[in-house]
């Protein structure tokens, strides 16, 4: 149970801190300097969501990788856009803001993908020559 607490923990503060920054440097690149509490405090939410989805996702593994991705991505997708609902209740959010939300966490989700491809590739390449050595 500690280590999933840690997990979660530490995977939602890299997805923070990375979106944080990136969210930052647009702004600033797009000439706006002023970021409202609420929108970092639902960043921070949004950030939690994914790091729990991918610690549980992790567990989940179907018979193709491409499957398993596509299955853990509409699921994450589907939890976030649901947050982003109740909240746009009390907040309301323009149409605009969900688009960008969309191909913002679309693009985080491919790079992440495309780093676990990476890492996991990496390992099989290893084991692989530990056996022939």
């Amino acid at each position: 149970m500690r280590t999933a607490v840690y997990a979660l923990f530490t995977r939602w503060s890299m997805f923070f801190a990375v979106v944080t920054l990136a969210s930052s440097a647009l702004q600033l690149v797009q000439g706006d300097d002023a970021d409202t509490n609420s929108h970092i405090l639902n960043r921070a939410a949004i950030c939690l969501i994914v790091a729990f989805m991918t610690i549980i996702l992790e567990r989940l593994r179907l018979k193709s990788r491409v499957l398993s991705a596509l299955v853990g991505y509409l699921l994450t997708m589907a939890a976030a856009f649901a947050y982003v609902g109740l909240v746009s209740l009390f907040d309301p959010v323009t149409p605009h803001s969900l688009f960008v939300f969309f191909c913002n966490f679309t693009a985080i989700a491919v790079i992440y993908i495309a780093v676990e491809e990476a890492v996991d590739w990496c390992r099989r390449r290893r084991t692989r020559q530990k056996e022939q050595s």
